[in-house]
């Protein structure tokens, strides 16, 4: 057996994922060991604190190196595919919440838009009803002067005229005011 089989060998049961996790451990666990090893002591001193460090220490490094191995090898992916598995999950959901979160927005706009649709469309009748107040005030001018030319005209008709000509002529330039208000706050809005 040659020194390159022995070195492939080791290689490969070092790259082994069973080996190679006990290895380590139990490298780890069985620290003092090396320390003995590369202490100052005497030949005699090594194998002396080196047999008592076995004694005292291996079989519980030897457990704890096999039961993290088995950890390791066992537990460690099936929690790596939970864990994984949990991933996918919460990402679906914040994709889910996503979309419910983007179709209320969009409803949400829809429903703004329209309310703002509805505005202008007040706005356009309200601002018929102003010109056709104007027109009857207009009308009434007339009126008056063509009463008063004639003189026959009494004050109560002109004065129940002129109190409901201004009374519609009011409510609509509020209204109209009111509509520019809902307009602008809308038109701020989007």
């Amino acid at each position: 057996m040659s020194f390159d089989e022995v070195s492939g060998a080791i290689k490969s049961r070092l790259e082994s994922p069973i080996f190679g996790t006990f290895s380590i451990y139990l490298l780890i666990f069985n620290w003092r060991f090396f320390v003995i090893i590369f202490s100052e002591l005497d030949y005699q001193g090594k194998l002396r604190e080196g047999n008592r460090v076995l004694e005292d220490y291996f079989w519980t490094s030897f457990g704890w190196s096999l039961g993290l191995t088995i950890i390791c090898i066992l537990v460690l992916p099936i929690l790596k595919e939970v864990y994984e598995k949990f991933l996918n999950w919460s990402g679906k959901r914040v994709a889910i919440s996503a979309n419910r979160l983007k179709r209320e927005i969009n409803l949400e706009d829809l429903n703004a838009r329209e309310s703002l649709s509805n505005v202008l469309k007040s706005k356009q009748v309200l601002q018929e009803i102003v010109n056709v107040c104007d027109g009857r005030i207009e009308e009434f001018g007339r009126y008056h002067q063509v009463n008063a030319l004639s003189g026959n005209y009494t004050s109560e008709i002109k004065q129940g005229l002129e109190n409901s000509l201004r009374e519609v002529s009011a409510r609509a330039k509020e209204m109209k005011k009111h509509i520019e208000d809902l307009q602008k706050y809308y038109s701020e809005k989007s």
